[in-house]
């Protein structure tokens, strides 16, 4: 089975969350100094995903990219925390983490 990259700028993918009945997707076009964005689309839907974010500097990378019920957070490699609270459609700021993100969890 091939990957389904229809909408994707690079089809280099490291994480993966469901929030509500929405998968959210991160990817890359690969594994080294590559620009990484989150994408959603509707749980068993196919067709394009739908870029969510802007492409950030860098992966987003495994375990940077959580989500629960409607709520979704994920890190850049930056250090940004960005966080969705309507299943990744809308992303804000949520502050900045000091040093290199290891992972991200909504609690």
């Amino acid at each position: 089975m091939g990957l389904d990259a229809d909408g994707l700028h690079g089809s280099y993918c490291r994480a993966v969350a469901v929030a509500g009945d929405t998968v959210l997707l991160t990817a890359s076009r690969g594994p080294h100094g590559s620009r990484g964005a989150v994408y959603r689309r509707s749980l068993g839907a196919s067709g394009a995903w739908e870029a969510v974010t802007d492409e950030v500097d860098g992966n987003i990378d495994t375990f940077w990219l959580d989500a629960r019920d409607d709520a979704a957070a994920f890190v850049t490699e930056a250090g940004e925390r960005w966080e969705s609270g309507d299943a990744g459609r809308t992303w804000s700021l949520a502050g900045r983490v000091a040093g290199t993100p290891r992972a991200v969890a909504i609690a």
